[in-house]
């Protein structure tokens, strides 16, 4: 593998025949192959694409993505305000993605509008996420979450799939390795066949081997989608999307063992040696499968106005053991079956636009050997004014039901453009079903932003609070599964109330350009003084951008700067997927990456990076040591083209 990457490398790199005379009128990494794509089938078709409902979110675009040095999405999420990765310090693993205070349980993760989360479990693996695949990635505000989430959960993540219709084949390849022969591959496939059917099609593999003691692992995920443009008013979609995932769960470093075998002055050489340290559990590991099939329509008419439908069906299995041969052992296997529909109109006005949406979904779940079902339904409707193309007013309202219990929710909120600023403010409440009957929450969310975007400064800030209620009768006791048993967590009355504020700023002059951010968000546990999330979050980057080598290479390189606040140390339940504190605090960490990306020849990326440059040792979750000081390169090649 490592001798083809070399070869393709400096395929591309040879200098192409060319006009020496060019002009070029970007000195960024913009990625050009989406425009290319549009333009070459605007001749032939105009195809129906995916449009998300139109709520206020933190876009990444595909660019930002293919420039963006990642190990997987968390590390894209990262991008987003009020965002964090709680690592288990090693690749392949269910590492924890928390947005304004929220996490596993609380967090939506859709593609195109259906969502995908674990119908058991309410959570998604972010491994599965096809990140080359995407043609974006929207975060919502903290205002509109619910209204995406089919779950009324607080934050909805919506993955946006390509969904091109090049009449000539597109291929792309992306391959990084790491340290602990970590390594990724990604092939990426579309075409327009026949003149009415788009293909597009992406696999990606991921692996690691052992770090330390048990902690190898991989993933297998892909898409596969075909779209049948039957005319400019009509289309129709099916889609297939397959994950699998092995991975082992040592629970981390047995920091008492280390105590109980070495004297005061080893204990930390020991902790971060991956060879000598010894872990909780040697066997420990869960083996997951998710699947979903989806057939979709879309039907465009009047001016604008879209209508669709979407019937899908969904399947996931979790197989977790733990010492598996042992006489203790632990042995679980669960699993869900989903089927449902969904329809939706948004109908364009001359000053309002209306969007309407039902879905219905039944679940058939299997826990113990028990098999329950649920049934879930959402109506939501939003209305957005248009006034003189800059004051956009909206107020939307969303039923939800599940097992023949409702729960309401409405917001409003308002944007603004004018020149160069942008300004947005928002407010909902709405009401979530609690993971133990009968309880269930009240939730108030607000939001408010200003953003400055010119060619050379980009600059914002955001401020929110969201409260969350428990109604329902104390005390109420969740069960957690730690150290080979079970034991007790309390939910308090008033279980979140979440603030925070976010500034970021972008500046370019000439070759150089700066970014920093910076975020506060105070969500203190019940019983504690911190909440799990550091209270701070800090970033500085530098970095050096230019178009080389007679137009043939595009740069961009430089250092990232990231530094967090102690926050309250936690336990990771992988049994039921869920975080809860726990005793002790997580001290504050910082780090230096060095990172650089080329485009070559318009035709290949080159990557590589240099991460945690001072070896830093630190840990987010006890005791899971981060990655040390290591060397990551990789390329992407598009061919066939």
């Amino acid at each position: 593998m490592k001798a083809l990457f070399l070869i393709l490398f400096l395929n591309i790199l040879l200098p192409a025949q060319k006009d020496s005379l060019a002009v070029v009128s970007d000195t960024t990494l913009a990625d050009t192959s989406r425009a290319l794509k549009k333009k070459a089938v605007a001749d032939t078709l105009k195809p129906i694409y995916y449009s998300p409902s139109d709520f206020t979110a933190y876009t990444i675009s595909n660019s930002t993505i293919l420039t963006t040095d990642y190990r997987d999405a968390g590390d894209i999420l990262n991008l987003a305000p009020f965002s964090f990765i709680r690592r288990l310090g090693t690749p392949s693993q269910p590492d924890e993605i928390n947005l304004y205070g929220y996490g596993l349980g609380s967090v939506s993760y859709l593609q195109n509008g259906i969502e995908m989360n674990n119908r058991l479990l309410n959570t998604y693996d972010i491994n599965y996420i096809l990140t080359e695949d995407a043609d974006s990635i929207q975060v919502s505000n903290i205002v509109r979450g619910f209204f995406e989430s089919e779950m009324n959960n607080p934050v909805a993540v919506n993955l946006i799939a390509r969904e091109d219709a090049v009449p000539v084949p597109y291929s792309r390849v992306k391959y990084y390795e790491g340290p602990f022969d970590e390594a990724l591959v990604d092939f990426r496939f579309a075409q327009l066949a026949y003149k009415k059917f788009g293909i597009n099609f992406d696999l990606k593999n991921s692996k690691a081997e052992n770090s330390y003691e048990a902690t190898e692992g991989g993933v297998w995920t892909g898409r596969v989608s075909v779209k049948y443009y039957m005319s400019d008013k009509i289309n129709f979609a099916i889609g297939y999307n397959y994950s699998q995932a092995d991975q082992s769960l040592n629970g981390g470093v047995d920091y008492d063992s280390i105590k109980t075998l070495y004297s005061p002055a080893f204990w930390d050489e020991v902790l971060y040696d991956n060879i000598s340290a010894p872990v909780k559990y040697r066997s420990r590991y869960v083996k997951k499968m998710n699947e979903a099939l989806r057939f979709q329509g879309l039907f465009r008419y009047g001016s604008g106005s879209l209508a669709e439908f979407n019937i899908y069906s969904m399947r996931g299995l979790d197989e977790f053991r733990q010492n598996e041969k042992a006489s203790n052992a632990v042995t679980d296997n669960s699993g869900y079956h989903s089927g449902g529909f969904e329809a939706s109109n948004t109908l364009v006005m001359k000053f309002v636009d209306v969007y309407a949406s039902l879905q219905y979904e039944k679940n058939v779940m299997t826990r113990f050997n028990v098999v329950d079902d649920n049934y879930i339904s959402n109506f939501k409707a939003s209305v957005k004014g248009k006034f003189t193309g800059a004051v956009t007013p909206a107020v939307f309202v969303k039923m939800h039901n599940i097992d023949n219990a409702s729960y309401f929710g409405a917001g409003a909120d308002l944007s603004l453009a004018s020149g160069n600023y942008r300004f947005y403010a928002g407010a909902s409440y709405f009401e979530r079903a609690g993971e133990r009957d009968p309880l269930y929450y009240e939730v108030f969310n607000f939001e408010t932003s200003a953003k400055y975007l010119s060619d050379n400064i980009k600059a914002g800030a955001t401020f929110f609070v969201s409260s969350k209620t428990r109604v329902g009768t104390l005390p109420v006791v969740m069960p957690v599964f730690l150290n080979g048993g079970y034991t007790g967590y309390t939910i308090a009355n008033k279980e979140k109330e979440n603030y925070g504020v976010a500034a970021d700023v972008s500046v370019k002059y000439r070759y150089i350009t700066s970014e920093a951010g910076f975020s506060l968000i105070n969500s203190p546990e019940s019983g504690f003084s911190k909440g799990i999330v550091p209270k701070y979050n800090a970033s500085l980057g530098v970095y050096y951008t230019d178009i080389l080598f007679d137009s043939s290479l595009a740069l961009k390189t430089g250092l990232k700067i990231r530094g967090f606040s102690s926050f309250l140390n936690t336990s990771y339940d992988h049994f039921y997927q869920r975080i809860y504190p726990a005793a002790g605090e997580i001290p504050s960490g910082l780090t230096v990456d060095f990172f650089t990306a080329g485009r070559i020849q318009e035709v290949a990326y080159a990557y590589f990076a240099w991460e945690n440059i001072f070896d830093r040792r630190y840990y987010l979750m006890e005791y899971y040591p981060m990655y040390r000081r290591g060397i990551r390169f990789g390329l992407a090649w598009e061919f066939l083209n």
